[in-house]
């Protein structure tokens, strides 16, 4: 019998569909993988060979999934990995993932397509908590406030990246590293230290507390544990002096005890008898000069007299801040003149010729004025036989002798010119520059100048750009515009502090946050900063530095220390003490 002809027609036509379909369509090839070992610590690079490497979908992927979770499934396989890879990333057939910072049993499956991938091939492997004789021990077990623990720990090599040594309330639960790293007081990473020792600071409360070491972060297993106490320090002590009676800037010798065992910021100044006794953190702002305890432990140490004539004290206070007065004895500074300075009234740069300022002597460091548009310039010299100094600070007032008693700005200035901003056209300024030598100890005044600003310029204008803030206030002024902060400007052991984002992203910068590092990134004029939340150390373009105030979380903000960002920035800073003002030209 004949067969019809469209029948014929239906049927090559199927042949041909099914021929260009299969054209279409990759080679069915057999997957597999292999690793470098069966057995990894948190974190570790796990590197994968596997094959095909090649002629598979665009979206196949590899990745490190709990070995519980069940096999097949694409999906379901990528709502639980840690890690991935695209397979067409490595066209080699090697690959590398990281292995995951909680122990336990886990694959590395292949995984045909995304979405709806199907189980192409899998390898076990499991993690460790990378250590199991991990040893910690202190110095002592008793600490003050403040005070240096000195930590020994091993091992010191071979340890994940992301392992950690901290101090941590011993009412913590131990075991669990997250738990642990919401309550810690200070910490260190393990790896920063190959030689096994590092140094924490004791809590500022009493109280029971552990040093912990962890195997990483986040997701860290507890490896060991040492307690240790701090006491509330030292309730009483002794200063003696070599006299009672001084002449300005003269030298105080000072006996005191004790030198050893106190807290880190335990220090000695030199404070006004007017000012109340007791309360450490009143007499902070009043102190002419100080030093801290921890920098003498032999107990001596030299401070300066003031250079205005009265009676003062030197005291002794337990910690910085919330410190308690431990010791105090009086002295009186005389009217006499300073030593190696001339008398009788000088001329002021800057005034009109013949004008004189009566009552100033002429110190060693000659200092000038020069007025501008919205600013005053000064500048001074220096005589080559002053040697030590390490900066400058200035005071200004808006008459003659009155200069406030704290300088124009929070920080030290390190050069030999500085432009104060912080000023207004028609108004005369008066300043005076004391040099700083090592243990914020002040030298000889220097002359006093005036100096008047005249013109109709406003800040802001010829491409400067100004950020002014106040510490406590929300309102900040952006180039004249008021913007709203919910975390303001703050001052912790002395130092401004500002909430980091605001500030980079007023000056067109960008940050950004590691978690697992606890690591911020900034980038602005051409400048890129790392800091640690709660660490010291930073990066400044790759160069090791560090400040004297710890990036910290405050009020739920990263609050970061003003004048080491923006002296590293380049940026010009200006301090008004009388309103606690922070002015910032950029």
């Amino acid at each position: 019998m004949r067969s019809k002809p469209w029948i014929s027609a239906i049927c090559m036509i199927m042949v041909l569909t099914v021929l260009l379909i299969g054209w279409g369509a990759p080679p069915a090839q057999a997957a597999s993988l292999s690793l470098n070992k069966t057995s990894f610590v948190p974190g570790e690079t796990i590197r994968v060979t596997f094959s095909p490497a090649t002629g598979v979908e665009d979206s196949a992927w590899i990745g490190v999934i709990p070995s519980s979770v069940a096999h097949g499934d694409g999906d379901l396989a990528d709502q639980y990995d840690s890690d991935y890879f695209w397979v067409s990333s490595y066209s080699g057939g090697v690959g590398e993932l990281e292995a995951p910072h909680t122990a336990g049993s886990y694959d590395v499956r292949y995984i045909s397509k995304d979405p709806g991938g199907v189980e192409l091939a899998s390898v076990t492997f499991t993690v460790g908590t990378g250590v199991t004789n991990a040893v910690l021990s202190l110095n002592k077990t008793v600490f003050s406030p403040g005070e240096k623990i000195n930590v020994t720990f091993s091992p010191a090599s071979g340890l994940p990246s992301q392992a950690w040594i901290g101090v941590i309330p011993s009412g913590i639960a131990h075991g669990d590293g997250d738990l642990a790293d919401q309550h810690d007081t200070d910490y260190e990473w393990a790896s920063s230290h190959p030689n096994g020792t590092l140094q924490l600071d004791a809590p500022s409360n009493p109280g029971s507390y552990d040093v912990r070491f962890f195997n990483t972060d986040p997701g860290g297993v507890e490896l060991a544990s040492v307690t240790f106490a701090v006491g509330s320090g030292p309730t009483s002590g002794t200063v003696s002096i070599n006299k009672t009676v001084f002449s300005p800037g003269e030298k105080i010798n000072v006996t005191f005890s004790p030198s050893i065992g106190v807290a880190n910021s335990a220090w000695i100044g030199v404070i006004p008898s007017s000012i109340a006794h007791g309360d450490g953190d009143l007499a902070d702002q009043h102190d002419t000069c100080y030093e801290w305890v921890r920098d003498h432990t032999n107990g001596m140490m030299q401070l300066i007299a003031p250079y205005t004539a009265g009676s003062y004290d030197v005291r002794y206070f337990s910690k910085d801040p919330g410190g308690l007065e431990l010791a105090s004895m009086s002295f009186t500074v005389s009217s006499a003149t300073v030593p190696g300075t001339a008398t009788g009234p000088i001329v002021v740069p800057g005034t009109i010729p013949g004008t004189v300022i009566p009552g100033t002597t002429a110190g060693s460091i000659t200092l000038t004025a020069t007025p501008g548009n919205m600013q005053v310039k000064l500048d001074w010299t220096v005589p080559s036989s002053m040697t030590g100094i390490i900066g400058y600070h200035l005071f200004r007032g808006t008459s003659p002798g009155g200069e406030s008693t704290t300088p124009v700005t929070d920080f030290l200035i390190t050069g030999n010119t500085h432009t104060d901003k912080n000023v207004v056209n028609g108004t005369t300024y008066y300043y005076i520059l004391k040099p700083v030598y090592s243990g914020n100890i002040y030298g000889i005044i220097s002359n006093e100048v005036s100096a008047t600003p005249t013109g109709s310029g406003t800040p802001g204008t010829a491409g400067t750009n100004v950020i002014i803030l106040q510490i406590g206030n929300p309102n900040v002024q952006v180039n004249g515009v008021t913007k709203v902060i919910d975390a303001p400007a703050t001052i912790v052991n002395g130092r401004t502090m500002v909430p980091l984002r605001f500030l980079v992203e007023a000056m067109g910068g960008t940050v950004n946050w590691d978690a697992v590092e606890r690591m911020i990134t900034l980038n602005v004029k051409n400048t890129e900063i790392l800091l640690w939340l709660d660490s010291t150390r930073t990066l400044v373009n790759g160069q090791e530095k560090f400040t004297d105030v710890p990036p910290q979380i405050i009020n739920e903000r990263t609050m970061v220390p003003l004048r080491f960002i923006l002296e590293n920035l380049n940026c010009q800073v200006n301090w008004e003490s009388s309103t606690k003002t922070v002015t910032i030209i950029y």
